[in-house]
């Protein structure tokens, strides 16, 4: 990816106005490694991303602190192979931060 994942997180988080993590299940993609603690997602997290393959709603765990945030599936063939996490979100922002989420979890693979 031209201009690296640490510029890609950096756009999106002036974009979006909140704190952007990237995790990755392919070891060859070398996602920066956040300076705070966050939670792992579940297993049925994860399917129900496989499933409906958009971003969705949850809360996790940031620093120990629960934390609303928008999780994208990043998707290649229906499998997922890493998340695109907005750490809070505004209700005012919610479409549009979901509608870039979305994007940018597709532009990631390609």
């Amino acid at each position: 990816m031209e201009g690296g994942i640490a510029d890609f997180i950096k756009t999106l988080e002036s974009l979006i106005q909140n704190v952007i993590t990237i995790e990755s299940q392919l070891p060859f993609i070398d996602v920066p490694t956040p300076n705070f603690k966050i939670s792992s997602l579940t297993d049925k997290e994860i399917r129900e991303m496989e499933l409906i393959k958009r971003p969705i709603r949850l809360k996790r765990h940031y620093n120990d602190e629960e934390i609303s945030c928008i999780v994208a599936p990043i998707l290649l063939d229906g499998i997922v192979y890493g998340y695109i996490t907005s750490w809070g979100y505004r209700s005012e922002n919610l479409q549009l931060d979901l509608s870039i989420l979305e994007q940018a979890s597709i532009f990631f693979i390609t």
